[in-house]
């Protein structure tokens, strides 16, 4: 299976396997996954201002490793994107 790796977006945010995972942190450090498509399944590339517009935000995960293998266990089978 192909290695794949977060890309950094914004200073807390990244781009992985064409979803947004988002550090958060209120009282406690927490990682928000989202994904980057709009109410018409068009995808969308994240920038630093749209956190707030063009991402729908599905799933939280205490470490960004997590957080990458749950989409990558969830979300997708090998390559085939699952949702």
């Amino acid at each position: 299976m192909k290695k794949f790796v977060a890309k950094k977006i914004y200073p807390e945010g990244y781009l992985y396997r064409d979803y947004v995972i988002e550090r958060r942190q209120e009282n406690y450090v927490f990682y928000s996954i989202g994904e980057t498509v709009d109410a018409l399944g068009n995808y969308r590339v994240p920038t630093q201002s749209s956190h707030y517009h063009s991402v729908e935000w599905h799933d939280s995960t205490d470490t960004l490793r997590d957080a990458k293998y749950l989409i990558d266990t969830v979300y997708y089978k090998g390559d085939e994107k699952l949702y």
